[in-house]
């Protein structure tokens, strides 16, 4: 359908990463006529200011409170991996939503209101990981600015924006239904020494450099020159 009716209606398509690049080439749109890096945090502000060595065993999840996001089934995961835990190790939560209530109460588990970017900024510098496990996210921004502060990624493989940034250091994928593969998770961020976190901490920030303000301006002038070049074009 997108081949008969749309393509033609369509000059340029710009897209987050490689996942959405596939998902067009598909639809039959040529390689030349798609631009990557249409999503990027501030990299302004989400920057790695604390060694994660240093961090606390501190999970974040930052997103809406709803089935799509698997906030509960990730607290559930969560809570069944504290029983395990003798030392301290926490989750926090940032978001709102109509799961709010199914929650459930624990002393180490936290819920916050959604924090603006400097808050969550900080948040993440003092947390090991970033919590991601949705059953379907197109990309997941909140990934980007986790791997800027130097996070650990525990993401979905559902979540678009893995492509890019999870590797096999600073990673793990896990499947959205499955609280077994969240408490397997856990247990791997738990158990890295202090010289893999930092190596970990490292290919966070080196995936996450790939985007940023000055990749997303790069693009938009490249797509404008690009169409404004073409004969007929203005």
């Amino acid at each position: 359908m997108y081949r008969l009716k749309y393509r033609r209606l369509f000059d340029h398509v710009w897209v987050p990463g490689n996942s959405a690049f596939r998902l067009m080439r598909f639809f039959g749109v040529p390689a030349s006529c798609i631009s990557r890096g249409l999503y990027t945090a501030d990299d302004t502000i989400f920057s790695c200011t604390a060694p994660i060595e240093a961090r606390p065993l501190r999970f974040v999840f930052a997103g809406q409170f709803i089935d799509r996001k698997n906030v509960v089934r990730l607290c559930e995961a969560f809570l069944q991996f504290r029983r395990e835990m003798a030392g301290s190790c926490d989750l926090q939560l940032f978001g709102t939503g109509p799961l709010r209530d199914r929650i459930p109460v624990h002393p180490d588990l936290h819920v916050h209101p959604f924090a603006t970017p400097d808050r969550l900024a900080a948040v993440l510098n003092e947390a090991r990981c970033l919590v991601l496990p949705s059953t379907i996210d197109h990309w997941g921004l909140v990934v980007h600015e986790g791997a800027l502060c130097g996070t650990l990624l525990i993401v979905s493989h559902m979540t678009g924006a893995a492509d890019e940034l999870c590797g096999p250091l600073n990673s793990r994928l896990v499947h959205g239904s499955s609280v077994h593969d969240l408490i397997r998770a856990f247990r791997w961020v738990a158990s890295l020494e202090s010289s893999e976190l930092a190596l970990a901490s490292r290919q966070s920030q080196d995936r996450a450099a790939a985007f940023g303000i000055d990749g997303w301006v790069a693009a938009f002038r490249s797509i404008c020159d690009r169409l404004t070049a073409e004969p007929g074009r203005r």
